[in-house]
């Protein structure tokens, strides 16, 4: 391991103020299959380190994987000059030594342990496991598996020194029906600490039964009408409009959110929660990536916006104290605000119940074009939609070839039921959401 004292010391003689180093290592498995085979394999070990600097009230940053003494020095002086060429900021701390962290369960020895065959006959048993629900399952686009063992450090010269190890694994799956010379396609998708968290029948049998389900799928003629999301088409959709709530985003002018604190921004039933220590959850550590514990902060409740979300620096130009949501993508990157576990609080209807209730509408299963057709600024969005039509109560026949149109921020305003069905969606790494019934949306179709 590397001897951080000796490096924070020759940072501090060669100028830097104050320095902190943001070491990460990692290793990861992905398993690929395709009609029973490997079809690629890629196990890697990576590890870096990234370095920030306070030089004259100026922060600099710089990065290496060469932890060699001369990478090292490299990288430090690197960091020291970085700084020279930025504007001055007395915003700019790094955290204090003397927290007290939670105690997260996010490490799992077992993991490390299950041998790499294990995991390929594992992506083999998940191809198969949707292959063998219905004859009309003909083909198996994607079956992968991935899982990460990660350690961080992060240590600094105000004698900051602490470190977690995290593990967690997921496959994702996609199903293609076939009757009557049409294709229809289903999704299945779990993530866990370690492989056995990951039933491979349920997320096969999932991404089989959506496939199934949607066969015979037409559009409907266009009209307003009552739209249910399941959890994770909720997701997908809520998921770029998430950032909204970043104090980052708000300070500079990009934020629908910006300047209501205390106002009434969704339904009396939304409840909005970011939580980086949520049992289970993907984004889960001890602390953030500038060493701040983390921590569950209520961001909208009963529909009034409590709260936005902080790193050190928003936080500092607040006034005020992070809330714990700074994180990196890598060792190559500076620490921003981020959202962690972030999620709508469950309401107490089933699915069933929810259905029921409605005279007419549409069951959304899956989104597409969520990327392009969405403005997480002004809230519009225009996205394609597959689902099943609820007639009196009813699920009747699917549906696709349409576009769900509306704007994000009014749709808040619009929910009139939530389910208790919550889940977290990892393709969006940190949404979790529960099925929401919308009073009125566009669908427009034929």
């Amino acid at each position: 391991m590397i001897d951080f004292k000796k490096w924070i010391d020759f940072g501090l003689t060669h100028g830097a103020e104050e320095i902190e180093f943001y070491f990460e290592r990692i290793k990861s498995n992905k398993i690929q299959i395709f009609t029973g085979d490997v079809e690629s394999l890629l196990t890697s070990t990576s590890q870096g380190i990234g370095v920030r600097v306070i030089f004259d009230g100026k922060i600099g940053f710089a990065y290496t994987s060469n932890l060699t003494s001369k990478g090292l020095k490299t990288v430090i002086i690197a960091a020291i000059d970085s700084a020279r060429l930025v504007q001055k900021s007395e915003l700019h701390k790094f955290s204090d030594k003397g927290w007290r962290y939670p105690e997260v369960e996010i490490f799992d020895s077992e993991l490390g342990s299950t041998e790499l065959e294990e995991k390929i006959r594992y992506g083999i048993e998940l191809e198969r496991s949707a292959l063998d629900f219905d004859p009309r399952i003909v083909r198996i686009p994607l079956a992968k598996y991935e899982d990460e063992e990660k350690e961080v450090y992060i240590v600094n010269s105000k004698g900051l020194n602490e470190h977690y190890n995290k593990t967690i694994a997921n496959a994702i799956l996609t199903a293609i029906a076939n009757e009557n010379n049409e294709n229809q396609t289903g999704l299945g998708i779990g993530f866990g600490k370690k492989l056995s968290d990951l039933d491979s029948q349920k997320i096969g049998e999932q991404a089989a039964r959506q496939a199934i389900s949607l066969l015979g799928a037409t559009a409907v003629p266009t009209q307003e009408v009552s739209v249910l999301f399941s959890p994770y088409a909720g997701s997908l959709l809520c998921a770029p409009f998430g950032s909204g709530f970043l104090a980052g985003r708000v300070q500079k002018n990009k934020s629908y959110f910006k300047g209501k604190l205390g106002e009434k921004v969704a339904s009396s039933l939304v409840t909005l929660i970011d939580d980086g220590l949520l049992e289970g959850g993907f984004q889960t550590t001890p602390f953030d990536d500038e060493g701040i514990p983390s921590q569950k902060t209520i961001v909208v409740e009963k529909g009034i916006l409590k709260s936005y979300l902080y790193d050190t620096y928003s936080a500092g130009k607040a006034g005020i104290s992070s809330t714990g949501n700074s994180r990196r993508k890598s060792y190559q990157e500076l620490p921003e605000s981020t959202l962690t576990n972030f999620y709508l609080q469950p309401g107490n209807y089933t699915k069933e119940e929810m259905i029921s209730e409605m005279k007419e509408g549409l069951y959304i299963l899956n989104l597409s074009g969520v990327g392009s057709g969405t403005n997480p600024i002004s809230g519009d969005f225009s996205v394609g939609a597959l689902g099943i039509w609820i007639k009196d109560g009813k699920l009747t026949h699917p549906v696709s070839g349409v576009i769900i149109a509306g704007n994000f921020f009014e749709m808040l305003n619009d929910i009139v039921q939530i389910g208790n069905d919550m889940s977290f969606n990892f393709i969006t790494k940190f949404m979790g959401m529960p099925s929401i019934l919308v009073r009125k949306l566009m669908v427009t179709g034929i």
